[in-house]
């Protein structure tokens, strides 16, 4: 599991993060405390970019609902972006697509970020 991070550009304030691999347990415990860190411990909007996301077990489905209740918390929002369509099955099979909201472009992600905050 590999987890690259993009640090905001201060005119949008939004973290970007990568994920490539199998959020499976191994692939959860690899990444989670740095995923955290930089998703749940910057209180700021975040786009997770899935695209290369392989396999979303429970361990990985229960980081990304943690996640979004940390940023709920703090009234900021986390979009995944292009997720695969065997992970989209998965995240829509655990609803975690109603908790956690998904855009099929960045420009889309972004959209969805800024509804949320201009609507708060």
């Amino acid at each position: 599991m590999e987890l690259r991070i993009t640090e905001v550009e201060e005119e949008d304030q939004i973290t970007h993060v990568t994920l490539v691999g199998r959020l499976d347990t191994e692939g959860v415990d690899e990444v989670e405390l740095e995923f955290g860190g930089a998703v749940m411990a910057s209180r700021r909007n975040a786009i997770v970019d899935f695209s290369g996301v392989t396999f979303l077990g429970s361990l990985g489905i229960r980081m990304l609902i943690g996640a979004a209740r940390a940023l709920a918390y703090h009234e900021t929002k986390m979009v995944v972006l292009t997720p695969q369509p065997h992970v989209l099955e998965a995240m829509e099979s655990a609803s975690l697509d109603e908790i956690i909201p998904v855009a099929g472009s960045a420009e889309e992600a972004r959209e969805m970020i800024q509804r949320s905050w201009v609507s708060s």
